[in-house]
């Protein structure tokens, strides 16, 4: 044995078989972060895209939308027909008029009587949703002058002017009487705009 070591130190030796693999080394140290890089350069301003196709309709905006016209000691005495009257610039075809009749109302000199007081539009009683009116019954001959509110909301009509009124007329029954709107003080129309009541 000896001998062929001796041997292999004079003349170059085949070389032996490969080793096994060595145990995995430990995970280095972490590193440093890298200095924060520039911003790049601005892209080419792209074309202009085609027009979108037009929105849905907006509702009517917060601002209220309104009108009062003041009568100052009327003192009517029209027992059938238009008594007083407002006009109005409605912005949308979509929206409701609310109308308030604020003054004074009588009948007089009969006796189980009845008249009655309704509002317009352009000369036509509101439909949508109801009548808007009132009536004044008595079973004594008396002349008492009451102060009285009309009031309710309509739609149907169109934008633009509207003239809403108040007019005088007969019950549903009964025949024409001694009517009086007004005396000795203001009668007023309020009119206002409003969006569609909630479903």
């Amino acid at each position: 044995m000896q001998e062929s070591r001796k041997k292999c130190r004079k003349v170059t030796c085949p070389p032996g078989p490969p080793g096994r693999d060595g145990l995995p080394g430990r995970d280095g140290a972490p590193g440093k972060d890298g200095i924060p890089g520039q911003d790049g350069a601005p892209g080419p301003k792209g074309e202009v895209g085609p027009q979108g196709p037009p929105g849905t309709q907006g509702k009517l905006g917060t601002q209220r939308r309104w009108k009062q016209c003041d009568h100052n000691h009327i003192n009517s005495d029209i027992d059938v027909g238009k008594v007083m009257e407002c006009t109005f610039n409605k912005a949308s075809p979509n929206t409701y008029l609310r109308v308030v009749y604020m003054g004074n109302l009588r009948i007089g000199g009969c006796t189980n009587c009845c008249m009655r007081w309704f509002i317009t539009f352009n000369d036509i009683e509101c439909a949508i949703p109801a009548l808007i009116d009132a009536i004044v019954y008595q079973n004594v001959n008396l002349y008492i002058v009451r102060p009285v509110n009309i009031e309710g909301h309509c739609t149907g009509m169109g934008s633009g002017l509207v003239r809403v009124g108040l007019h005088v007329g007969q019950c549903y029954g009964f025949g024409i009487f001694d009517a009086y709107t007004g005396w000795i003080s203001v009668s007023r129309i309020i009119i206002e705009e409003v969006e569609p009541p909630v479903a």
